[in-house]
């Protein structure tokens, strides 16, 4: 049997306010870490999961991150993060780093103007600094060797122009997403003022690969190697995601302007509902698998 990678956004909260943002769940509770353990035995145990990715909103803000981290991990599952970092201290990472196969720090931009137009800040203005960064994949990496860290870096109208691929080259990461951003609607909420045509995507990423002496194909996803780390380009992100959200709901994504409920995780088994989700199974597979990289798309 195929096993996959699925994601927990374990709440909608959020500390920062992304314009281009996509967790919009309608969540009036946050599920307890209960429940969400109850979700895990349920996905756990329909054998088709060899990992569970934890994300929101901003995860670090529910208090039971980390008991569903462990129990996780204590039923034999990798369990890997996705979090702006913002509340990431070296205390934090010291304790808890080792638990995770991967953690993912979502950056868009460093530049402080930029960051405070797209929102990616709190109410009182405060963001995360370059050197902030550093110290804590620095301290990711002294904490737990073994842990691989990626970026996760939404392309939008407001950070066109900027220039992540030269600090990113410092870091030493294993793997940098590069993503254009998706319009997302629900009547509710709107990106489309900073809607990105397929220009300024390709532009954006033509020039972080130049940064690492490599060409941008012009793809949906394409995998690239540069020293050791993937950077993937990503224009379609509809339909690819295994998705469980705030309300603990199997969710279909494949409008991306809504999201189609399929199944509730805390009373239906979770291969039941995993039958009726409209997964696009190619781009899931460029998301996710290991994929044998293409010489043409190499460097040198």
């Amino acid at each position: 049997m195929k096993k996959f990678k699925v994601n927990f956004h374990i709440c909608e909260a959020c500390n920062y306010h992304c314009k281009h943002c996509f967790a919009k769940f309608d969540c009036r509770k946050m599920l307890s870490a209960e429940e969400w353990i109850r979700i895990a035995d349920n996905v756990i145990g329909s054998g088709m999961v060899r990992e569970i990715n934890i994300a929101g909103g901003e995860p670090m803000l529910h208090p039971g991150l980390m008991e569903i981290a462990r129990y996780i991990r204590e039923r034999g599952v990798d369990v890997s993060l996705i979090t702006n970092g913002h509340y990431m201290t070296p205390d934090w990472i010291r304790e808890n780093a080792g638990v995770f196969k991967t953690i993912g720090l979502s950056i868009d931009t460093l530049d402080t103007e930029r960051q405070k137009n797209l929102g990616r800040c709190d109410r009182k203005g405060g963001h995360l600094t370059p050197e902030q960064v550093d110290e804590r994949i620095r301290l990711l990496r002294e904490t737990n060797p073994n842990l691989r860290i990626k970026l996760n870096t939404v392309v939008s109208a407001v950070n066109r122009d900027d220039n992540l691929a030269e600090m990113v080259k410092g870091w030493k990461i294993d793997r940098w997403k590069i993503m254009k951003m998706q319009l997302f609607e629900n009547g509710c909420f709107s990106n489309r003022c900073i809607e990105i045509d397929e220009a300024g995507y390709g532009g954006y990423v033509g020039r972080a690969l130049t940064e690492f002496g490599l060409s941008y194909q012009d793809a949906d996803s394409m995998v690239y190697d540069a020293d050791g780390m993937e950077i993937v380009a990503e224009k379609v992100l509809r339909a690819s995601y295994i998705m469980i959200d705030a309300n603990g709901w199997l969710v279909d994504d494949s409008q991306n302007d809504s999201y189609t409920k399929i199944s509730d995780c805390r009373e239906e088994p979770f291969a039941d509902g995993y039958a009726r989700l409209p997964l696009n199974q190619e781009n899931y597979l460029k998301r996710y698998e290991e994929t044998p990289r293409n010489p043409q798309l190499m460097a040198g």
